[in-house]
């Protein structure tokens, strides 16, 4: 009986220091430093601010008019994959359409030409991907 006794604190140790050392290991791999990190743009403090919308523009020439609608003044030109921060929206009817207009320091520009994100890292990320393709 004794042998089967020693048998068993043999094994329950080694499975105590097996684990232990398996644990020590993911531990210290846990701590190691990821390589990718998120860098914020101090210039521009307003990117991950609550409430400020951000423009992707998404046509390859877009036109900025002095009011939300297609026949106003064309103010400036942009270009497909610029970003924008976006001052105001207006909902405008036309014919039988309501259609998004987004202010921006330029000028008006109507939704079908912009992609509208929640912060400027995202619309950074989507501007990644959009140039890739």
């Amino acid at each position: 009986m004794s042998a089967k006794k020693n048998t068993k604190k043999l094994y329950g140790k080694t499975f105590l220091s097996l684990f232990f050392i398996v644990f020590s290991f993911f531990s210290l791999i846990s701590c190691s430093r990821k390589s990718s990190f998120i860098q914020f743009d101090n210039e521009t403090p307003d990117a991950i601010k609550i409430g400020v919308q951000w423009v992707l523009l998404v046509s390859p020439y877009v036109s900025c008019h002095e009011e939300p609608d297609y026949s106003a003044d064309v103010t400036e030109h942009l270009r497909r994959g610029e970003i924008r921060m976006c001052k105001g929206v207006r909902s405008v009817r036309t014919e039988d359409l309501i259609e998004k207009w987004y202010l921006l320091e330029e000028g008006w520009v109507s939704e079908s030409n912009v992609s509208v994100f929640q912060n400027k890292l995202k619309a950074d990320e989507a501007r990644k991907k959009m140039m890739q393709k």
